[in-house]
């Protein structure tokens, strides 16, 4: 699944609000991942990007970092919890960056080998081309091996 708009398209298939985003993964290299998204179909009333629209690509953001990072287990992800700031508008098509740190990755990576089960702690930042930071998100997301789902 390294295949990242192959990924994309398994997402827009599962998750089927997400076909309205107008989003892609632009990379990921293990420590961060990089998604896009146009404004265009995200657009409110006011000219600038939908606060829901931001909720929801900063979440799916969190999501499929925490699915990247659980590879090679084949893992079911679910958002255990969230906090989002708004500090500014954003006016045209928006980066949304995932990360967190290698401590918190490699305890992640860890307990999932280990117990099957692991939460990960995660921010997402979002802004357009060359600006400052305009929303930033923290989530919690829980990554379950599905061997032990099904077990």
């Amino acid at each position: 699944m390294h295949n990242l708009e192959a990924f994309a398209e398994h997402i827009r298939e599962q998750i089927p609000l997400t076909r309205h985003l107008d989003f892609q993964i632009l990379s990921w290299d293990g420590d961060s991942l990089r998604l896009k998204a146009g404004l265009a179909p995200n657009i409110n009333d006011k000219g600038s990007l939908f606060a829901g629209s931001q909720t929801a690509l900063l979440t799916l953001a969190g999501w499929a970092y925490t699915t990247l990072l659980s590879l090679p287990e084949d893992v079911d992800v679910v958002a255990a919890g969230s906090e989002i700031a708004f500090a500014a508008p954003i006016m045209s098509d928006a980066e949304f960056i995932a990360y967190t740190d290698a401590e918190a990755r490699e305890r992640f990576r860890q307990r999932l080998a280990r117990k099957g089960r692991a939460p990960l702690k995660l921010s997402v930042s979002a802004a357009t081309a060359g600006t400052a930071t305009a929303t930033r998100f923290t989530g919690t997301y829980l990554a379950t091996n599905k061997r032990h789902l099904n077990g």
